[in-house]
């Protein structure tokens, strides 16, 4: 007799887990969701510069466009910062020490970034860098970030007219 009470208890038991799950998997259904977290670059954050780690890496750094007919790196003008959408924008810079780089493009205007943080594949060897990169982002008033270790080291406004 005891052998029958015992499977009898087991048996109702599972039972009741059975519907324990069931109810609570109902009760979810009529949940609301809740909303996402917003994403932190949904979130304008300061861009502040980090001047030490600048002058650890370059002793010179800015953006600029190609003069007509030349190549990137010998034909970067320097310290150019109004461009039609035709444009490259060209980068230059003097590397104390090898380095990889990110950059990207800041829309003012929208107060959001247009060109996500992308590292450039070929590492800053000491010495002088250059090179162009074409970018699709419309007209407007823009600002180029430039991150080394992920950390923000210098911002260069530019208009694309």
């Amino acid at each position: 007799m005891k052998l029958p009470v015992r499977k009898l208890f087991a048996i109702s038991g599972i039972f009741i887990a059975i519907s324990l799950l069931l109810a609570a998997c109902g009760r979810a259904a009529t949940e609301t969701p809740t909303p996402a977290p917003t994403r932190p670059r949904d979130t304008p954050v300061p861009f502040i510069p980090d001047e030490a780690l600048f002058k650890e890496y370059f002793s010179e750094f800015g953006i600029g466009k190609l003069e007509e007919g030349k190549k990137a790196p010998d034909g970067v003008m320097k310290d150019q910062n109004v461009f039609t959408r035709e444009d490259d924008i060209c980068f230059y810079a003097t590397a104390i020490k090898q380095t990889k780089v990110a950059f990207e493009v800041f829309d003012v205007g929208l107060q959001s970034v247009v060109s996500p943080k992308t590292t450039y594949l070929t590492p800053f060897l000491p010495g002088y860098n250059a090179n162009c990169i074409d970018y699709d982002i419309g007209s407007g008033n823009f600002e180029w970030r430039v991150y080394v270790q992920n950390t923000p080291i210098a911002k260069y406004d530019f208009t694309i007219q």
